[in-house]
């Protein structure tokens, strides 16, 4: 309910609100580590570094596995660090904690294309795509990685796939 509640702030009031809203929670569920994970998400997306590295702090100390903290972390690390090594670590085991999450293979996808490991890329776009099929981003992130690698046919296909379920 809190995590529901905390997107439909962000999306009427902003993320700062979400984020007020997020440490309220987080008093009232201690023990749940999405809650500081979401907060890290939307400092993030504000670029509020001190923030998310407070929030992922705060998650990794309730729970080190859990899926949505190791996905935060490693695009925080991608990302503000630059240390794709540690992200891809990070992805590595949320992957095991959750080998169905979409945004997990997803995320494999971006970092395996910037190591210029294209078939690696691509199988990791593909699973997000198979665990999530009505995900236009999925398959739009997919097409972009086409277009970065000369696949302009695919690419296509890709993009209007995305555009059929959200044109």
């Amino acid at each position: 309910e809190a995590l529901a509640q905390a997107t439909v702030i962000a999306n009427l009031q902003g993320e700062v609100e979400a984020i007020a809203f997020l440490r309220k929670s987080e008093q009232r569920f201690p023990k749940d580590a999405t809650l500081p994970a979401m907060r890290a998400s939307l400092a993030y997306e504000l670029d509020d570094r001190d923030e998310v590295r407070a929030a992922l702090d705060r998650a990794g100390s309730i729970d080190p596995d859990d899926p949505a903290h190791l996905l935060v972390s490693a695009r925080f690390r991608a990302t503000v660090s630059s240390d794709v090594d540690g992200a891809l670590a990070d992805l590595d085991r949320a992957v095991k904690a959750a080998p169905g999450d979409d945004a997990v293979w997803n995320e494999i996808g971006i970092l395996k294309s910037d190591r210029n490991a294209i078939v690696e890329a691509n199988a990791a776009h593909r699973r997000a795509i198979a665990l999530n099929p009505e995900n236009a981003a999925l398959h739009a992130n997919h097409a972009r990685f086409l277009m970065d690698n000369d696949q302009m046919a695919a690419a296509k296909a890709a993009i209007d796939a995305a555009e059929a379920l959200d044109p």
